[in-house]
């Protein structure tokens, strides 16, 4: 009897447990590795995982093993506002990757950095002020990526390094695909190499003075530290032109400015073999 009882029990346990199974929907897309679902969503939803620019640094290593096997005759370009004079010391840029493709992808995705051409080190510093694109800073902040894969254009700032870096080059990997997370898509590399500014001056030559006010609508102040009487000075747009040069004193340092345009300028002075250079806005 007591066998009996036994064998319709565990007959009960066995018969419940099917037909609770059977009532439990397992979500595959949960529960499965993520190996198995290959990295094209990785890549376009979430970002690169980093070192996939191609650059020197990287290794020259690329997205293009997980991301090959579609042409979108992409075209992807990388413009700043760093003008053709080169960066400044500790002045920030916009950087701008944009894409081309005549196939039409609905997805993209990408990885950028900055790295010293002499020792391919990481230089520079990313920031997302007023980006868009919806990027976002990876590596310590030393590259940046997508954070969706909506977007085939990227805005962002960096800021230049603050002491002499020599040639300085952005690398970027861009993808672009059907988004539906089954890697066919494509991925090509571009690279922009930038100068260090004549206006880049050694920290032993640097000279320190002061400019008011800034903004500034009409007149520029400049003043000399107080052991220098005369100095000369010259007006840099953001590209880089001259648009005005004067020598200055304790005395005569007032800059006129009534005739040039509102926007982003650079006052170089220079005194005694030592160079200062600072920013102003002329509202």
């Amino acid at each position: 009897m007591k066998k009996l009882i036994l064998i319709i029990s565990l007959a009960t346990v066995v018969i419940c447990s099917f037909v609770l199974m059977s009532n439990i929907s397992i979500d595959k897309n949960i529960y499965s590795p993520i190996a198995e679902e290959g990295n094209a969503n990785l890549l376009f939803g979430n970002g690169s995982p980093g070192n996939y620019t191609g650059s020197p640094g990287d290794g020259g290593d690329t997205c293009t093993q997980c991301h090959s096997s579609a042409n979108f005759n992409l075209v992807p370009t990388i413009s700043t506002t760093i003008p053709s004079t080169g960066y400044v010391f500790g002045q920030t840029y916009t950087i701008t990757l944009s894409t081309t493709s005549s196939e039409g992808p609905n997805a993209w995705g990408f990885e950028l950095t900055a790295e010293k051409n002499s020792n391919n080190a990481n230089v520079g510093v990313f920031d997302l002020a007023g980006a868009t694109g919806s990027p976002k800073l990876i590596q310590s902040g030393s590259s940046v990526t997508q954070s969706n894969d909506n977007s085939s254009s990227w805005s962002f700032n960096w800021t230049a390094p603050s002491t002499d870096e020599g040639d300085i080059t952005f690398y970027a990997a861009v993808l672009a695909g059907n988004g539906n997370g089954d890697e066919n898509d494509q991925t090509v590399t571009t690279s922009l190499t930038v100068s260090l500014s004549t206006l880049g001056i050694a920290e032993a030559n640097l000279l320190t003075f002061e400019i008011f006010p800034n903004p500034s609508q009409d007149f520029l102040t400049i003043q000399l530290p107080n052991e220098m009487i005369n100095g000369s000075i010259e007006l840099f747009d953001y590209l880089g032109k001259t648009v005005k040069s004067k020598k200055i004193s304790n005395i005569d340092n007032k800059l006129n400015l009534s005739n040039l345009n509102q926007g982003l300028y650079f006052v170089k002075v220079s005194s005694e073999g030592k160079i200062g250079v600072q920013k102003f806005i002329k509202i």
